[in-house]
């Protein structure tokens, strides 16, 4: 029978708080079937500031919880009985890679619960004081009794789990014990008894108002029937988890290494005696030169035949000794090669670990950061010949990256139309759109109805525009001239048609329009003037240019602008957003890798998104209009790109790319 679990929160923090507690709760789909998964944990402190002072730590510490419980049952093939024991493995070696890195200060103040269901069946595990509550017909019963060992171990904190069904109306509370040294268990009894689950939680909140030096948290889950028959009630089990994550030994040496470092040091105390050995020889050797022969054999010093032998012997231990210093550089340096690469991978593990961890949390920003790091170190301790632990930890980046990059491969862009040139601009109508080179003034239609492209006014000298824009209505397309005048362009009858009397700023270089026809403005961008000029056009035609600006800008490095209501201006490696004529804080969240050489920009007052080309890089990037990355579409035929719109009521994106138009769905 198809169950669904519904969820009450309880978190009640406190600026005198003693402990720090965090939740974490989500619910996705796996084999057509929902999995929800719950965390609750809190790290105790009695020194006075201890959690506002360390909170930077605990909640890195929590996100390697949360995203090593999230990714194993994200990643598993199946979800079977194993997959929870799977999941706190992947849990207690996070936890003790953290350990063995010394971060070690929470420790003996770790209390948490974890809780996954799953096919109408609860898996539970506890550390510390945590506490799992069933309720079911009237009667409360504590489900995580005995699964907390008394002396938590660093390789395994979670150390046993319980399994076991649930039926219809069961309601299981998964909570810290900070709750029963406030609350008896009989008065959360009574408090689930309620006929709601938020009047439940709500009773619990009121009777744990009135503390204001500790914090709590707690789930309360109830489990709902989507038919009519109740599930029967199966027994909980307590199991003992038998298999742990290899990377929850990965810090022990293996067999090989350990006899490896025992054969080496052997080998260098072999080599320390024979060098002592040879340097006694070596002075004996020397002291028999100097030693005058006994008169005996006729006095004097050694002959020829000794001189030989005595340079021999020399030459003997320089040889060594220059033998002994390589052997030291070897021995500090080569052999010493494995174990700094082991730190160096180890370090890459645990950014890899923040990296999904603030993605869990949806802090991009900080993801990329870690992200960037890992690469960084990566390529450092890559070597001639990559070790299996660096190739996997290559593959785990270039999965994070794209979760981070939301990438989206567009295989073969539809080609619309190859013009006669290579234009700079795209300028959108209802029936097509107008291919326009601002250096050169050639233009070139591409009509959406015949799905013809045509040469515009091919014998007139087009030099004198320097950009243009549609505005519909009963101006059609507009151009603005070198020397500042306005005219507009009747596609259909091939005409141009001056407007008199107005011009615009000479060293304006781009504009866009916000509105249609007369009632349009146009925004022009000046960057030697270092303003943005607004322009009203009527039924007349264009009226004075007036300054947006409400402050002194430095427009140098604008590369292009977008208008929707704000003013978006974009340089090559970011965007600054203006309201009203004053600049808004805003920024882009980061991607991988970063936004460094953009080409141009697109938003209009009909799309949702910012559009971002960097041909430079192969990728649009589309952002929604608080600068969240959406999504980043790549593709080999955007390397020379040079301008863009979106069609977002169709999800089509058009795009110019050297004299082509592609036109991109996405």
């Amino acid at each position: 029978m198809k169950t669904k679990v519904q969820v009450g929160q309880i978190h009640l923090t406190h600026p005198k708080d003693q402990n720090f507690t965090a939740l974490y709760a989500e619910a996705f789909r796996k084999d057509q079937d929902s999995v929800d998964l719950f965390a609750v944990i809190e790290i105790a402190d009695d020194q006075p500031g201890g959690p506002r002072v360390l909170k930077t730590e605990y909640e890195r510490l929590i996100g390697l919880v949360v995203a090593a419980f999230k990714k194993s049952y994200v990643t598993s093939p199946i979800i079977d009985e194993d997959a929870f024991e799977r999941a706190l493995a992947s849990v207690n070696a996070s936890l003790s890679r953290s350990l063995s890195r010394g971060k070690v200060g929470w420790f003996d103040k770790f209390n948490a619960c974890l809780g996954a269901v799953y096919k109408n069946e609860l898996s539970l595990s506890v550390a510390g004081s945590g506490r799992v509550f069933l309720m079911r017909d009237g009667e409360l019963n504590l489900l995580s009794e005995d699964l907390s060992e008394t002396k938590t171990r660093p390789v395994k904190i979670f150390s046993n789990y319980a399994t076991g069904g649930l039926k219809n109306r069961d309601r299981v509370v998964l909570a810290t014990g900070q709750l029963n040294n406030y609350i008896s268990q009989e008065r959360v009894r009574e408090y689930l008894k309620e006929e709601t689950l938020g009047e439940s939680c709500q009773e619990i909140i009121t009777a744990l108002a009135d503390v204001k030096t500790i914090s709590f948290g707690a789930f309360v889950c109830e489990i709902v029937s989507t038919a009519g028959k109740p599930l029967e009630t199966p027994k909980i089990n307590v199991v003992m988890p038998t298999a742990t994550s290899r990377a929850a030994t990965s810090e022990e040496p293996s067999a090989v290494w350990s006899f490896v470092k025992t054969a080496a040091s052997a080998g260098f105390m072999i080599l320390e005696v024979l060098w002592r050995i040879v340097s006694a020889i070596g002075g004996a050797v020397a002291r028999l030169v100097k030693k005058p022969r006994p008169a005996a054999l006729g006095g004097g010093r050694f002959g020829r035949t000794g001189r030989k032998v005595i340079v021999a012997a020399i030459g003997l231990v320089v040889i060594i000794f220059l033998g002994n210093i390589a052997y030291g550089y070897v021995k500090k340096t080569l052999l010493r090669k494995a174990p700094t690469e082991s730190v160096e991978l180890a370090n890459i593990d645990q950014l890899l670990d923040n990296a999904e961890a603030a993605m869990i949390y949806k802090d991009e920003k900080k993801a990329a950061a870690a992200a960037g790091e890992a690469e960084k170190l990566l390529a450092e301790t890559k070597g001639a010949k990559p070790s299996e632990k660096w190739q996997s930890q290559s593959a785990r980046l270039e999965a994070v990256k794209n979760k981070i990059n939301k990438i989206i491969n567009v295989a073969a862009p539809t080609v619309l139309a190859t013009f006669p040139s290579v234009p700079t601009d795209l300028l959108k109508s209802t029936n097509g759109t107008l291919a326009f080179n601002r250096d050169s003034g050639r233009m070139a239609y591409y009509d959406f109805r015949s799905g013809e492209t045509k040469t515009l006014l091919p014998n007139e000298n087009l030099g004198r525009f320097v950009a243009g824009e549609y505005l519909g209505g009963n101006v059609g397309y507009l151009f603005l001239g070198r020397e500042g005048g306005y005219e507009r362009l009747d596609v259909e009858n091939q005409q141009l048609t001056k407007y008199e009397g107005t011009n615009g700023p000479k060293t304006a270089s781009q504009f866009r329009i916000l509105g249609v026809g007369a009632a349009a403005r146009l925004y022009l961008l000046d960057i030697p003037g270092n303003q943005l000029w607004r322009v009203r056009m009527s039924d007349a035609g264009p009226a004075a240019p007036e300054p947006w600006f409400k402050s002194t800008e430095n427009l140098s490095g604008v590369l292009d602008l977008a208008v929707d209501g704000a003013i978006y201006l974009l340089h090559a490696n970011g965007v600054d957003k203006y309201f009203n004529g004053a600049k808004q804080n805003f920024e882009l969240s980061p991607v991988l890798p970063n936004l460094s050489d953009a080409t141009a920009i697109f938003a209009s007052e009909n799309t949702q998104s910012l559009y971002i080309l960097e041909s430079a890089k192969n990728r649009i990037l589309v952002y929604d209009k608080t600068g969240k990355l959406q999504s980043q579409l790549v593709s080999d035929k955007f390397r020379d790109g040079s301008a863009l719109f979106a069609d977002e009521a169709n999800k089509i994106i058009y795009l110019l790319s050297g004299s082509e138009l592609l036109q991109i769905k996405y």
